[in-house]
């Protein structure tokens, strides 16, 4: 074999490995729920902290909250070898849908949805574009998010960030009575001690009382049960 044939199966075998390489990187498998999710990407190459790619086949996905469908070129955001992120885009063009219901609220389709793989994997945050509802124990709301678990943020299972009530006037089980028309805040929903709380500016008339006073957060049963404490507005 002379040289020249020998330096050409060289480089044949190297553009081969090359190839092979870019299609192992361009076409990877992620796991989504124990489901294995083939991709498309070129933003994989020299991206240590994530890449978006685009779903190659059609995939029904069981979460802990229902179901998520993403259809063949949807796009997601993957970091750790996991899907970190879906964007709201994908819900509005008609790439995916959901079933999602979070402690009997069900979700609005436009909505982006993170996930975390710290303590187990999960959905961590659904957030949801202006203005979409979502019905709590009866109560319809207009949140910003909803995280879920998230101990770094704040100490409880659920946290419904940002948001105001639909209607002007709230009354609790015990006839304590919520003027909520200004009222912009977040609502946390602890499960483990069984109280929900409102936080930010709140006026609050106690059953006997006669006017409303101000509040800057108050804790209740829930399901928008019994009054429990407040902690006063302080100027």
């Amino acid at each position: 074999m002379t040289v020249a044939k020998r330096k050409l199966i060289r480089l044949l075998i190297t553009i081969g490995v090359l190839i092979i390489y870019f299609v192992a990187a361009a076409l990877p498998r992620v796991e989504f729920y124990g489901e294995k999710v083939r991709l498309f990407t070129l933003m994989r190459f020299g991206n240590t902290e994530g890449y978006t790619a685009n779903v190659l086949g059609d995939y029904v996905i069981e979460t802990e909250y229902g179901t998520i469908t993403l259809k063949h070129f949807s796009k997601i955001w993957i970091v750790d070898k996991i899907v970190g992120d879906i964007d709201v885009k994908n819900f509005r063009n008609g790439l995916a849908s959901h079933k999602l219901v979070i402690e009997e609220m069900e979700i609005p389709q436009d909505v982006s949805i993170a996930f975390t793989s710290r303590p187990s994997y999960g959905i961590s945050v659904v957030a949801l574009e202006s203005k979409q509802e979502v019905v709590v124990s009866g109560v319809p709301l207009f949140p910003n998010q909803i995280r879920l678990n998230d101990t770094k943020l704040a100490v409880a299972d659920i946290n419904i960030s940002g948001f105001a009530f639909k209607e002007d006037l709230i009354t609790l089980a015990d006839s304590t009575r919520l003027s909520v028309d200004k009222f912009y805040g977040g609502l946390l929903i602890d499960k483990n001690n069984n109280r929900w709380k409102l936080e930010n500016d709140i006026l609050v008339k106690l059953p006997g009382e006669t006017e409303f006073t101000r509040y800057r957060s108050i804790t209740f049963r829930p399901d928008w049960g019994e009054f429990i404490e407040g902690e006063l507005f302080e100027e």
